[in-house]
């Protein structure tokens, strides 16, 4: 099993912007991993790292209406561990 923790790190944003994510249910290798929250910024970056740090996915996304969501396939040889 993969467990999935995400943290957001603001670039350069006002002081009144904010990024809220949705809870990510632990996902099996080869399984759909959906990414979404809320924004008040017009897009946000994603960038999901493996255990070992390097990088799984990356995608800017736009913001629509205050919510974004995106979503990849964890191919089925990933390795088990805490994505961030």
């Amino acid at each position: 099993m993969i467990a999935l923790c995400f943290s957001l790190v603001p670039v350069a944003t006002a002081a009144s912007s904010t990024v809220t994510l949705n809870g990510i249910p632990a996902v099996q290798p080869g399984g759909a991993v959906t990414i979404s929250g809320t924004s008040t910024l017009d897009e946000v970056i994603i960038k999901v790292l493996r255990p070992g740090k390097s990088t799984v996915f990356y995608d800017i996304v736009k913001v629509a209406n205050g919510q974004f969501s995106d979503s990849f396939t964890l191919d089925s040889r990933e390795p088990a561990g805490v994505y961030t």
